[in-house]
């Protein structure tokens, strides 16, 4: 069962989405296109559930804010068949102005629903990205273009393959941490 409800966290009024799960073994909160949304157990109390978000009411305005400073569009709900090809054209150009520091070959470049990952490397030089990539702020997105270039030459996260995505993102640890928080929905 799904109900929307609202709760006040550092004075923004915010609606989130709550599921009761008979399956759900703990109490669990995430960040996406759709905005809040909290998964608790069957027959969890909401006065429970808003005391958890409270307790988490940093991280949850940095992600809302993360998601809410969209690169293209001003909606709210991700759409991939039509979000596909801006997601494409965008992919590209920030590949482009990238692989000058690299000069890597790749086969060919995909843009996907992905529930899961922003983005993957194939053993086939195979480039695919989530076509969510539009929804972050371009220093995010712009790591995970890097990040998936450079696996073209490591396909691991060995010492070398970290030196060469900071040649071209010197402060992509940091950029990664940001990114972990930001949950795909």
């Amino acid at each position: 069962m799904i109900k929307k409800e609202k709760i006040i966290i550092r004075g923004r009024s915010i609606t989130y989405a709550l599921k009761s799960s008979k399956r759900a073994k703990k109490l669990r909160l995430t960040v996406g296109c759709s905005g809040l949304t909290a998964v608790a157990p069957y027959r969890l109390s909401q006065g429970i559930v808003e005391s958890f978000i409270q307790e988490k009411a940093a991280w949850i305005i940095k992600s809302l804010d993360l998601f809410n400073k969209s690169i293209f569009l001003g909606k709210k709900e991700c759409d991939f068949e039509s979000d596909k090809e801006k997601a494409m054209l965008f992919v590209k150009s920030r590949l482009e102005y990238y692989n000058v520091f690299y000069d890597f070959k790749y086969a060919e470049v995909r843009v996907k629903d992905q529930r899961t990952r922003w983005g993957s490397c194939s053993g086939k030089r195979n480039l695919n990205f989530n076509f969510r990539l539009l929804r972050l702020p371009q220093e995010l997105a712009d790591y995970v273009i890097v990040h998936e270039l450079c696996h073209l030459k490591e396909l691991n996260h060995s010492r070398r393959f970290w030196l060469l995505v900071e040649k071209a993102i010197p402060d992509c640890q940091s950029r990664r941490k940001k990114l972990k928080r930001v949950v795909i929905r």
